[in-house]
């Protein structure tokens, strides 16, 4: 995948975090069921993200990450979009920001 910034980079390393936890514990697509609702759902400037994460949210978590890890205009839109399902934090965060940072290409 071709990197155009630092914050493409970023997002694109949150998102393989996330998939790899969706994959592993799919219990976290319910928590991101309840953030769509709460956080995005309301807002109608978002509302074609909602759709697009309502949808995909009912389908198998290895599909789910398949989707969201895409070098796709779809996979990208999903990155920018992508629902709390988890908090990543602590030494997993720290690697991952310095990850981005990490030449760009």
């Amino acid at each position: 995948m071709q990197f155009y910034d630092r914050n493409q980079k970023l997002k694109y390393l949150y998102a393989c975090e996330t998939a790899r936890r969706l994959v592993e514990k799919p219990s976290l697509i319910e928590s991101g069921k309840r953030y769509l609702q709460s956080k995005i759902a309301p807002n109608p400037r978002m509302r074609r993200y909602y759709l697009l994460w309502n949808q995909l949210l009912e389908r198998p978590p290895s599909e789910i990450a398949e989707r969201l890890m895409a070098d796709t205009p779809e996979g990208e839109q999903l990155r920018d979009s992508m629902p709390v399902f988890e908090p990543i934090e602590g030494d997993v965060r720290e690697r991952i920001v310095r990850a981005s940072k990490s030449a760009i290409g």
